[in-house]
């Protein structure tokens, strides 16, 4: 699939239910392609939004300020 071909191109990383990927404030310098799991994107305590396979997460601080301007935490075991 287009997405096995994508994680074959970049650094692969897993997160445990809960663990914490980025805060938000911390210099963005990566961005997130959810290949299994889900991710959890929450802005300073306000609605969580879940983000599933194939979503990409974490460009935004790339492009605006440099910062991450939301947290995200593995929902489940994450790829």
């Amino acid at each position: 699939s287009e997405l096995s071909t994508l994680a074959l191109m970049f650094d692969t990383r897993e997160f445990q239910d809960g663990q914490l990927i980025c805060k938000q404030g911390d210099k963005a310098t990566e961005v997130y392609i959810v290949y299994s799991g889900e991710i959890c994107v929450q802005i300073s305590g306000g609605k969580k939004i879940i983000k599933k396979v194939g979503s990409v997460v974490g460009e935004f601080g790339l492009f605006t300020e440099g910062y991450r301007t939301a947290s995200l935490t593995a929902h489940g075991e994450t790829v």
